[in-house]
């Protein structure tokens, strides 16, 4: 298992060295790397959605014939194409960025399947730059059997690409003997999944996968930062829907004005133990190259070290440790740093 683990990349077939530095750039480098590069979404493939189903903001595949095509150049070159389907209905689809092969790929009577979020238009529903793909003839067409991963990527690395490469990793998993860690016993005791179930499970849902329970935003949190929230908190972050999932974040109460505020403290009397840490979103985004990712993990990274700051010179005798992109629940996150920093300030009071 350690040889096929820390094997490099360009083991696997179809990867040769710039397939192999555009990988390094996300931090892939062996093939254990691969099986750890976790989704940041779904998308769910699993289905056709007829066009008279679509309500704006719905994220859907549909299937449908051009009937119109018309390029325009007012303010700027747009394409946009009429597709209808079974249901009678029509979806405009709107390109700002095209060429003449992809014009010519989309005439009248193409069928087409599409990927893409319905929004409103002036003319009715349409999709701007759906995914597409020509189908031919007239056959039915398989759907995906599973929902389709959709992973953190780099410039010049599609998601198509970077796709195949995982699935060729995970060919490579070991089997539950020689990859799991944690014993039999525990993992029945907790009711876990076996490691490699957990890595093709992640990589590859069934189309009926719990991806929007509670629960399932917990084990979220489990694979991304290597512990969970309690429910409860979770449940006083995120509203609930209706039917029980979880809905969108809640404001935090103060939230803005903790941003944008630094608290010097000066008021508080007694010897004091300050545990400040900017919180991490993950992994992803501590190795993504993004410049406006990297701006904005310098921006949290700064604003704890002017917190800190506020602090000392608001209370020269505070004892302030900083742990930067930790978490909200640094205990957890850093068990041991905080309960040694707890012991030295017990042990100074004495």
């Amino acid at each position: 298992m350690v040889d096929i683990a820390l094997a490099p990349v360009t083991t696997l077939p179809g990867v040769g060295p710039a397939l192999a530095i555009t990988l390094g750039k996300l931090g892939l480098h062996i093939v254990q790397d691969l099986w750890f590069h976790l989704p940041l979404r779904y998308e769910d493939r699993t289905r056709v959605t007829a066009i008279r189903d679509l309500r704006p903001g719905d994220t859907a595949q549909v299937e449908g014939r051009v009937e119109a095509i018309e390029r325009g150049f007012r303010f700027r070159p747009q394409l946009r194409v009429a597709i209808n389907d079974d249901s009678q209905q029509t979806l405009l689809l709107r390109f700002f960025h095209f060429n003449k092969a992809q014009v010519d790929q989309l005439a009248v009577g193409t069928r087409l399947r599409c990927y893409g979020e319905a929004r409103h238009g002036k003319q009715g529903l349409e999709m701007v730059h759906p995914q597409y793909r020509r189908l031919a003839g007239d056959a039915p067409v398989a759907v995906e059997d599973r929902l389709t991963p959709v992973y953190p990527t780099t410039e010049g690395l599609g998601q198509a690409r970077l796709v195949g490469v995982i699935e060729r990793a995970l060919q490579r998993l070991p089997t539950d003997a020689e990859l799991e860690l944690i014993p039999a016993p525990l993992r029945k005791a907790h009711k876990l999944s076996s490691l490699r179930a957990a890595l093709l499970y992640v990589h590859r849902p069934p189309p009926d996968a719990d991806l929007a329970s509670f629960d399932a935003l917990r084990q979220y949190y489990v694979r991304l930062l290597g512990f969970s929230y309690p429910e409860g908190e979770l449940r006083h972050k995120r509203s609930v829907t209706p039917d029980g999932r979880v809905g969108p974040p809640r404001p935090a109460p103060g939230g803005s004005s903790l941003l944008k505020t630094i608290t010097k403290y000066p008021e508080i009397p007694a010897p004091a133990l300050f545990l400040v840490s900017s919180q991490s979103p993950g992994v992803w985004a501590e190795t993504s190259v993004d410049p406006t990712i990297k701006e904005r993990m310098g921006a949290i990274d700064g604003f704890l070290e002017r917190q800190a700051a506020a602090i000392r010179e608001g209370l020269p005798g505070a004892r302030v440790v900083k742990f930067i992109r930790a978490n909200d629940y640094v205990y957890l996150s850093n068990e041991a740093e905080v309960l040694r920093e707890i012991r030295a300030f017990a042990a100074g009071l004495r």
